[in-house]
């Protein structure tokens, strides 16, 4: 009887996960307001905290762990309480995504602020940029070999892709024939 009423509670807890995805990704604006030239862009607000949420019901059981694990000695605790911190690692590292994850925008050029990187490409350094139709995202490549992806699923993808038609370079189309068209589509909407 325990099993299926985990197995249910799983199902609940997706299938609320899916409405509540669909639900904040209907809400996406493709503009966003701009101050001094720069654009954020950024994930629907939530989306971060949903998932942090979703993540802290396993580390919770995760807590309780060193408690059945005491009978194992200091190896059985050390790692009841490795895996407890990790659980809720995830969890904060979410929570930590909902306020800093975004993509910062300007005449310069493009970066990316993670919760604990950033990565910086100019636009004049861009050698290609490529469109994934199926997974609904870009990825540019610098001289460097840096990477930057944006997800067409980031609020103010239509300034990015404003930016980018103005900004970058001829050459960084020539591989893709279909970008610049997907880039003119999000730009015009």
């Amino acid at each position: 009887m325990l099993p299926l009423l985990i197995g249910a509670a799983a199902l609940v807890l997706l299938a609320g996960a899916q409405l509540v995805f669909g639900w904040l990704g209907s809400r996406r604006r493709l503009r966003v307001e701009r101050s001094g030239g720069v654009a954020m862009l950024r994930l629907t607000r939530g989306r971060h905290l949903v998932l942090g949420v979703l993540a802290l019901p396993p580390a919770l059981l995760f807590l309780a762990l060193p408690l059945a694990m005491r009978e194992r000695g200091a190896p059985g605790l050390g790692l009841a309480a490795a895996l407890a911190l990790a659980a809720l690692g995830v969890s904060a590292y979410f929570f930590a995504a909902e306020a800093r994850k975004r993509m910062r925008v300007d005449e310069d050029g493009l970066e990316r602020i993670g919760v604990l990187t950033r990565r910086r490409l100019a636009w004049a350094d861009v050698e290609k940029i490529a469109h994934n139709p199926t997974s609904r995202w870009f990825v540019l490549l610098g001289r460097s070999g840096a990477r930057i992806w944006i997800s067409e699923s980031f609020e103010g993808v239509g300034d990015f892709a404003e930016m980018a038609l103005r900004k970058l370079p001829p050459a960084a189309f020539a591989d893709d024939r279909y970008v610049r068209e997907e880039l003119e589509d999000l730009s015009a909407a």
